[in-house]
């Protein structure tokens, strides 16, 4: 029986695994916050920067740099091709698959199995999980844990490390990921687990001493990254990067009542084209096609779920076992979610992203498993299993049948092309706005060791390069992205047009289109 689980185990982190690897260099996705991290950690190989810090957010704000230097040493080996940070968070996926087994086991065997279904074949999930950027470890770090309170509780102190380590990363992987520090001090206080005055202490000081490098950047900067954290809830302020825009009209659907349960809903079913670049688009007209593509139905049953999800909880408030562990830490985790989001979309205006919510989808999944576990130890195996075959079904034929318009492999023939046509000449970069310009063209070019003297890009990476201030050049190189639904910005078609007329050459990769000028003088 046991070598049966066994086999059964292995076979559903395999196929997520062949799920995660599929067609993969050409539906990898790459853009800004990707191309910003490329720069770090190349600087890093090569010995020119060693940062204090990572960086900027979207509100200025900055985490540590440990991310960088964790992967550095992969850029090193295997060269700073994006690429190998996505298959790097592929393999994070694997550790996450057979932790989520693990503490889904601790509930019982089948919800177990269940929770690993959920979370290797969801499509969603999938796309997270394939994608190398800083989200790429959120499962792994809820997971963690989770799985090292529940340790702690056997009294195993070693774990007491490995919980801190993964606060560690939490606090400087991602700003999202800062959510499960408190999260991970309110369970240890609500559990009341025994800890070791010795470790806790060991444990404090390796935190701390991982923020150190912030603290003197902050010094150095005048308290610059500080005062951006503060401002972003001072509106009028001046230093901030941007004044929030009310969220009305289609803005909306950054407010926690739209994004929330339609993000939830779509970690079962994405209710969309297996369109990768749509599914990861955080452009209001984009996260409206997505959220209106799904079921009204499919929206409120997250909502119902995790209402049933939390009665059970307090009903079970006082116990101590590790169903009570798990119960209560998750709980904890999307109490703070939902109240973070509600306070930043309501009253700050903030703009939230769908995968901010990517460290849920773990303990999403294991709420899910939990109930349909019960259902199926209470004469419901065939529906149960039923609903489980369409689930597999569903997502994984949505992952076959993806396709990326602005994938990796567009991109980079894209870049050949031009750099074909221009020789080793010098050239400038320009493109028009719409929800891809930003796609890590600039970062590729440099990958190809032919970097642009000016682009349209240096006013968000100029940190990492110094733009020519007087170019002299013959050749000007437009990258055009144009929207996937809907209608371009205005005057993207008449720009278009003016080009198309005027350029030497120019071609379609994609979506991407490549036109390429001499510049008049």
């Amino acid at each position: 029986m046991r070598n049966k689980s066994v086999i059964i185990i292995l076979s559903i982190i395999l196929i997520g695994l062949f799920l995660r690897l599929w067609n993969f260099p050409n539906l990898f996705y790459f853009a800004i916050d990707e191309e910003k991290a490329a720069y770090i950690i190349t600087q890093i190989t090569q010995g020119k920067h060693l940062p204090t810090v990572g960086h900027p957010s979207s509100i200025g704000f900055r985490l540590g740099p440990l991310l960088y230097y964790f992967i550095a040493p992969f850029y090193k080996l295997f060269g700073p091709n994006p690429i190998v940070w996505g298959y790097l968070s592929v393999f994070a996926s694997i550790i996450s698959m057979y932790l989520i087994y693990q503490i889904g086991k601790k509930l019982n065997k089948i919800t177990g199995i269940f929770a690993l279904i959920l979370y290797s074949f969801s499509y969603l999930n999938i796309l997270y999980d394939r994608r190398g950027w800083q989200l790429s470890f959120h499962s792994l770090i809820a997971l963690t844990i989770l799985f090292s309170l529940l340790k702690i509780k056997e009294n195993k102190t070693n774990f007491f490390y490995l919980l801190t380590v993964a606060l560690i990363a939490a606090s400087q992987f991602e700003v999202a990921t800062l959510l499960f520090i408190p999260t991970a001090f309110i369970s240890l206080l609500i559990l009341k687990l025994k800890l070791n005055k010795k470790a806790l202490t060991i444990c404090f000081l390796l935190f701390f001493l991982s923020q150190v490098g912030l603290f003197l950047f902050d010094i150095k900067h005048n308290f610059m990254n500080t005062k951006y954290l503060i401002n972003y809830f001072r509106p009028g302020t001046v230093e901030r990067i941007n004044t929030n825009i009310p969220l009305t009209n289609m803005r909306a659907v950054y407010l926690a009542h739209n994004l929330i349960p339609s993000t939830l809903a779509r970690t079962i079913s994405v209710f969309s084209p297996s369109n990768v670049a749509i599914q990861y688009a955080n452009c209001p007209i984009y996260l409206s096609y997505k959220q209106t593509n799904i079921p009204l139905l499919f929206k409120f049953m997250p909502i119902l779920i995790l209402i049933l999800f939390a009665i059970s909880t307090i009903k079970n408030w006082q116990s101590s076992s590790d169903i009570s562990i798990i119960q209560k830490t998750i709980f904890v985790y999307f109490g703070l979610l939902f109240g973070g989001i509600t306070i930043y979309t309501y009253i700050f205006n903030g703009e939230m992203a769908e995968y901010y919510l990517l460290g849920s989808f773990a303990y999403f999944f294991i709420v899910i498993a939990s109930i349909l576990g019960f259902l199926f130890r209470s004469r419901g195996k065939i529906i149960i299993l039923i609903l489980l075959f369409l689930f597999i079904v569903d997502n994984s034929n949505h992952m076959f049948t993806s396709q990326n318009p602005y994938g990796l492999n567009h991109k980079l023939d894209a870049i050949n092309y031009s750099l074909s046509k221009v020789g080793n000449n010098s050239f400038i970069l320009e493109s028009f706005q719409t929800c891809w310009y930003s796609g890590g063209y600039r970062y590729l070019y440099t990958l190809k060791k032919h970097d642009p003297l000016q682009s349209y890009m240096d006013q968000y990476l100029n940190e990492y390069y110094n733009p020519d201030k007087k170019v002299t050049t013959e050749y000007q190189v437009i990258v055009l992205t144009p929207e996937l639904i809907g209608n371009n910005p205005s005057g993207f078609d008449k720009f278009r047009n003016e080009i198309n007329s005027s350029s030497l050459f120019k071609k379609q990769f994609g979506t991407i289109e490549i036109y390429i000028n001499k510049i008049n003088r």
